[in-house]
């Protein structure tokens, strides 16, 4: 494993030799779902495509290759997630028609210099691609702002 980021967050995901993790791959998912979680090997290069359906990838615990992974993703009326963990450097462009195509970094320390780094991009028809930086731990959920609770002292109305 790699040693940790500054700031305090561990580093959970593996960095090896680009000769040690697969050169290109595929994942397809139609009316369906899939999901790559866990110390699965991440190729240099993935193409994912989704028609009505859903794929998560979970880079947290992955192993990955030191230098660049693209990730090419075509999504039409799905989904696609992606979760990169801190320490990781990620590159998101992409293409959206009548959806979505988002990076949130939420409040995690930047990656230092010779940081792996993720390459996205792709095109979303009717459809979402997410990718958000999440520690080992923290969910899957999109950060939906932060809401106040109103006190339960408050006055009925208010």
């Amino acid at each position: 494993m790699s040693q940790g980021p500054p700031g305090g967050e561990s580093r959970s995901f593996s960095v090896v030799p680009a000769g040690e993790v697969p050169e290109r791959t595929g994942l397809v998912s139609f009316l369906g779902s899939s999901k790559r979680r866990g110390g699965w090997r991440v190729p240099r290069h993935l193409r994912v495509a989704t028609i009505l359906g859903d794929v998560k990838l979970d880079l947290r615990e992955a192993v990955m290759a030191d230098g660049t992974t693209h990730i090419e993703i075509l999504a039409v009326f799905g989904s696609v997630d992606i979760i990169v963990p801190p320490g990781v450097a990620v590159e998101s462009e992409g293409d959206s028609i009548f959806g979505s195509f988002d990076y949130a970094a939420g409040g995690h320390v930047p990656p230092g210099p010779g940081a792996p780094v993720v390459r996205i991009s792709g095109t979303s028809v009717f459809s979402s691609i997410e990718t958000r930086v999440r520690a080992r731990g923290e969910g899957w959920s999109w950060p939906l702002g932060r809401r106040k609770k109103k006190p339960d002292s408050l006055p009925p109305g208010q």
